[in-house]
């Protein structure tokens, strides 16, 4: 279950602009980011995502707009990367290094004259956290992909940010491992890390997102939590029944008494297809209908728009619409 979070925006991107030469990345992007929620920013390969990322951790600039933390813009920090954590799409910890000493070196990069005491205390307190401390002391490249994600995230939560932000964080992992970083995500979240995360795994994202930001060629085309962008998109569930008696008609009728005005109903040969935005509501009332029928089902069959379809469906519109 995703747990509710602070109204308060702790990150506000309002109307941003990047440009690489002569290529336009990002046209007018506003976000507000809250805290403590788990934020996804969704798009194809080449739609802006690790740019934004990298203007959030103030690697680059943008030619317009602003970005404000906490209500003031970056300018008034004196290093706004201190805040700000982060792990590649491609792992960027020192390979010949062990666990530990890939972390304490994140961690004094961030303030080089601090105690070297504290730095091992709170390195080896963020391997406790990931699950790499009984790791700690093993070189960083002989460890599994998954255990190697695991090492690029505790190098970016070293000097313990307020944010994190994860590019792609289950690319080039099998199944199993993917569901270990979502774990991890979770656990990370729980402790108060808000989280930032670009990705194409979209099904994924629509688990464990508070709220998701859909990026096109640049351009934010959606903005919300995933059952708020399904309801407002055109995209639709489907419902498909087969009963013994094929008594449709009536079952319709009675539907259509409770169900939303742009439900849809299908007849493709014995098989009655309901498409609508409200499929829970047709599935109840299917359910209830059939039993006051005393109807002998043959098969019933619900599938629920995902946040992918309305990406496909969102996109295809937007870019039909430039044509």
């Amino acid at each position: 279950m995703i747990k509710p979070i602070n109204e308060v925006p702790l990150l506000s991107i309002q109307h941003v602009d990047k440009s690489f030469k002569n290529k336009q990345v990002l046209k007018d992007v506003s976000i507000d980011i809250k805290k403590g929620e788990i934020f996804g920013i969704l798009g194809t390969n080449g739609s802006g995502k690790t740019t934004l990322l990298n203007i959030l951790i103030g690697f680059y600039k943008p030619q317009k707009g602003v970005i404000l933390l906490n209500g003031q813009p970056y300018s008034q920090y004196h290093d706004i990367k201190k805040y700000f954590g982060m792990a590649t799409q491609d792992c960027s910890f020192h390979p010949t290094l062990t666990v530990l000493d890939n972390v304490l070196y994140f961690s004094m990069l961030h303030n080089p004259k601090g105690p070297k005491k504290l730095y091992k205390k709170n390195s080896l307190a963020t391997l406790q956290l990931l699950n790499l401390y009984d790791q700690r002391n093993e070189q960083a490249s002989k460890l599994s992909g998954g255990m190697q994600r695991r090492v690029d995230i505790a190098c970016g939560m070293a000097h313990s940010p307020s944010i994190l932000l994860l590019d792609e964080p289950t690319s080039n992992l099998d199944p199993f491992l993917r569901k270990e970083i979502i774990k991890l995500i979770k656990s990370l979240n729980a402790v108060g890390v808000t989280m930032i995360i670009a990705s194409h795994f979209l099904s994924e994202l629509e688990e464990i997102c508070n709220r998701v930001a859909i990026i096109d060629k640049g351009v934010v085309v959606a903005v919300g939590s995933p059952s708020e962008i399904l309801k407002k998109s055109t995209t639709k569930s489907q419902l498909k029944l087969r009963t013994v008696s094929h008594n449709y008609n009536f079952i319709v009728a009675q539907l259509r008494k409770i169900v939303y005005p742009d439900t849809e109903f299908k007849l493709l040969g014995d098989t009655l297809v309901i498409s609508g935005s409200d499929i829970e509501t047709v599935h109840r009332g299917v359910i209830e209908i059939l039993s006051k029928m005393h109807e002998s089902v043959i098969s019933l069959e619900v599938k629920r728009a995902s946040l992918e379809d309305v990406f496909e469906n969102i996109v295809g519109e937007k870019r039909h619409e430039k044509k």
